[in-house]
């Protein structure tokens, strides 16, 4: 048990250290904890055929009392936009690989006759008419992401990074993060076949060298995004190809670099 309490802690660190940063408080992060263990005791017996726990059988699974797990059960809480789901960032997405074959693309006119290919008639090709396209223009001039004028619509950024908005940069986080240690706890279960979860480690560069690797790795993701945005899109068309409900699946594939310096009392030699 100390073992998995370890790993737990090194887990959770940077999220109290973003959540103190944001100036959120014990009682509600316990209470997100106390949801939790709801939430996955809840899991937990319905995988073992159990569909309705009672309040008994959630109690014994996550420690908390019955009178906890019975409140816990009947509230609510409102949580994150998410961002697969995001019509703005599915356009973009789109559009950008659209722009990185064909950079003519990257300048698009509002909207254009039916032979010519507008920000119109993409938004309604992607998204039907779920949603008007001057409304995720709107969104996307919000964020930063594109410029425009009474006629074209040009990309600005060749990433879907918001940064002007904290609380999407927050759910991509959040889902990015999410889906990370889904993988890796996956891969611990044992319960299927090994997902790809890996990285590589290295101590004893300078800040510079530190810098270098990163500018590399935007620079071989720039490459590979691209790839897998035409490989996803391939696999979506074969599945709708298919009968009767082939489409059942999600994938997220991501990468990340995080580098800061040693601390001072290190006394590690440097390694790979």
């Amino acid at each position: 048990m100390e073992w998995v309490l370890d790993a737990c802690l090194r887990l959770m660190r940077p999220i109290v250290r973003l959540a103190i940063v944001y100036g959120v408080k014990h009682p509600q992060l316990a209470g997100l904890l106390r949801r939790l263990m709801i939430e996955e005791s809840i899991g937990l017996w319905k995988n073992n055929g159990v569909l309705h726990p009672n309040v008994s059988q959630l109690s014994i699974t996550s420690g908390l009392n019955r009178k906890l797990v019975t409140t816990q059960v009947r509230g609510k809480a409102e949580s994150l936009s998410v961002t697969e789901t995001s019509l703005a960032s599915r356009v973009f997405t789109h559009w950008m690989h659209l722009a990185h074959s064909q950079p003519q693309y990257k300048s698009l006119p509002v909207i254009a006759s039916a032979d010519v290919l507008s920000f119109e008639a993409m938004v309604k090709k992607l998204i039907s008419n779920e949603v008007h396209h001057k409304t995720i223009a709107v969104e996307l001039l919000r964020l930063g992401l594109v410029e425009q004028d009474e006629e074209t619509i040009r990309l600005l950024k060749d990433a879907f990074v918001p940064s002007e908005d904290e609380r999407i940069m927050l759910a991509f986080a959040a889902d990015n993060g999410t889906d990370h240690l889904l993988a890796a706890m996956s891969n611990i279960a044992g319960k299927a076949d090994p997902l790809l979860e890996r990285a590589v480690f290295a101590d004893g560069l300078s800040e510079a060298g530190a810098i270098r690797v990163e500018q590399y790795m935007r620079e071989q993701w720039a490459v590979l995004h691209n790839q897998l945005v035409s490989k996803m899109q391939q696999e979506i068309d074969i599945a709708q190809g298919q009968a009767p409900h082939p489409a059942s699946h999600r994938i997220r594939v991501g990468v990340y670099v995080y580098h800061e310096p040693v601390k001072a009392d290190s006394k590690e030699q440097p390694n790979v």
